[in-house]
């Protein structure tokens, strides 16, 4: 979602945290249960969302893009292979 330019919403857990800055690509939500997520999806709904999904989209295409990742693996076999 984040690569195809939408706002995403998270939960403040280990793998989301580092994908999602909160305010910055996306937003966070407090906690996991309904209420904290119904409070990050009213936060979202009244807040204007054009630089955070541009942020997003420029993460998923800087960090983890078909290249980067590529890269990151040829790099892994490299060091196993030596």
């Amino acid at each position: 979602a984040m690569a195809c330019g939408l706002v995403c919403i998270g939960t403040d857990v280990d793998g989301i945290n580092e994908i999602i800055e909160d305010g910055v690509n996306g937003y966070l939500a407090g906690g996991t249960d309904a209420k904290a997520l119904a409070e990050a999806i009213n936060r979202v709904a009244h807040l204007p969302g054009d630089q955070i999904a541009q942020m997003a989209a420029r993460k998923i295409r800087d960090e983890f893009s078909l290249q980067i990742i590529a890269q990151q693996e040829s790099r892994i076999i490299a060091g196993l292979i030596k």
